[in-house]
């Protein structure tokens, strides 16, 4: 993510095909996701909602000398009840 919040690039792991964020999209990131593992809502990251089985997850790591953020999306499966 730039400083303006808009995706510089995504990679996506082969079991997350429907999660993908193009580049250049701007992001509605409220505040920066912390260096641990936090619930996150979807439509933060994606403009459409998708449908996905998986609990969105991230993380982020500041990148002060490319004046980035790198942020690091992840799912869990839902608990069963």
């Amino acid at each position: 993510i730039n400083s303006d919040n808009s995706t510089h690039w995504c990679f996506r792991n082969r079991h997350f095909r429907d999660l993908f964020i193009k580049k250049g999209t701007v992001l509605k990131i409220p505040t920066h996701s912390p260096h641990h593992q936090v619930s996150s809502e979807q439509d933060i990251w994606f403009p459409t909602p998708i449908k996905t089985k998986w609990d969105i997850k991230s993380s982020s790591l500041e990148m002060e000398e490319y004046n980035q953020r790198l942020y690091i999306l992840y799912g869990e499966q839902p608990a069963s009840h």
